[in-house]
């Protein structure tokens, strides 16, 4: 199955956690491939997040509270220097952060990520 999501977008936020409680009960062939819209060029922020998030193994931990901190703490995700600062407070070296960020890096793994 594959979800097309946008972090800002208030019913991905709303559907997230349906979705989260029917995958722990669905069959074993079911796989869920996550791939952010890119609707504009202002969603660009959040697909980099995702893309980063996942490169570094940390999206299993994070992808929910990307969404909380966006639309319940109001935390402007979108912008890169609050975003590095999020990911530091929850656990990621800021170095280490910044790695999967490079424009190539991230544009290669979201054309692989969407055609896959």
């Amino acid at each position: 199955m594959i979800e097309f999501f946008y972090y800002g977008c208030p019913v991905c936020y709303e559907t997230e956690p349906f979705l989260s409680r029917w995958l722990v009960s669905a069959p074993e062939y079911v796989e869920l491939r996550r791939v952010p819209a890119l609707s504009s060029e202002a969603w660009g922020p959040f697909a980099k997040l995702f893309y980063t998030l996942d490169a570094l193994g940390q999206i299993s931990r994070l992808h929910w509270p990307v969404y909380d901190s966006f639309h319940f703490e109001d935390v402007r995700l979108n912008d890169e220097k609050i975003m590095a600062d999020w990911a530091v407070r929850n656990g990621i070296d800021a170095s280490v952060f910044w790695g999967p960020m490079t424009p190539r890096k991230w544009r290669r793994r979201s054309r692989r990520r969407a055609s896959s």
